[in-house]
């Protein structure tokens, strides 16, 4: 049988399911159980409860429908790893918008590239805003940008300090993204605007600057 996977984001209401079953009907896909997580792109497979429940249900020679591959995974290491683990189950993956299929070499060669380009651009994207805030400070221009922990003379602050080394340490025991997101929350450790932490949010601490200078409370 087929089964209809996606993932929207938290930000998201509706996901474009018919597209999925309009490509099962077309193909004569049988579409046993539609599943759907609301979730960053980069959560973990093993951290996204539909995806979990689904996995459960698959057996050698079944068919996963997803839209898009960053409905799938937007982590390289992480979604190039649980696509080797999907083919060595016999299980085939489809992506309808880029056409492809993890049944042949070509398809399962397109599924990493198309991965890899992906992160390509999120990296130079990301690298040409950190060029420019680096030209606004060397001009003497205000940056704008509000890195969590800092305040705007790159000073430390002490409360968000608490969070960066409980977010640190949590990072160090092998603490997942969504696990780490759910303990802040817990403990109200609210984000500035009073909104809960994200899976997301964690990565993109993991990822960013936050860590240059982690050892403030322990001065």
């Amino acid at each position: 049988p087929a089964y209809i996977y996606d993932r929207k984001s938290r930000k998201e209401q509706t996901t474009n399911r018919e597209i999925m079953e309009e490509y099962a009907k077309k193909h004569d896909l049988e579409v046993a159980e539609v599943f759907i997580d609301k979730c960053s792109g980069k959560t973990p497979h093993n951290e996204r409860d539909a995806w979990r429940k689904m996995q459960n249900r698959l057996n050698e020679g079944d068919v996963i429908i997803m839209e898009k591959i960053d409905r799938y995974s937007r982590d390289v290491v992480e979604g190039i790893n649980h696509m080797k683990y999907l083919e060595e189950e016999g299980i085939i993956v489809i992506f309808v918008y880029e056409s492809i299929d993890t049944a042949t070499a070509m398809g399962r060669f397109n599924f990493g590239l198309k991965l890899l380009m992906a992160q390509l651009e999120r990296e130079q994207t990301a690298e040409r805003t950190t060029t420019t805030l680096r030209l606004k400070r060397m001009r003497g221009e205000k940056d704008t940008y509000k890195r969590y922990g800092w305040d705007e003379q790159g000073q430390p602050i002490k409360s968000e300090q608490k969070v960066l080394q409980h977010i640190r340490h949590s990072l160090h025991n092998n603490w997942g993204l969504t696990t780490i997101a759910e303990g802040l929350n817990t403990r109200n450790w609210h984000k500035r605007n009073n909104k809960e932490w994200t899976a997301s949010d964690i990565y993109k601490i993991k990822n960013g600057r936050h860590f240059e200078m982690m050892d403030y409370d322990n001065n």
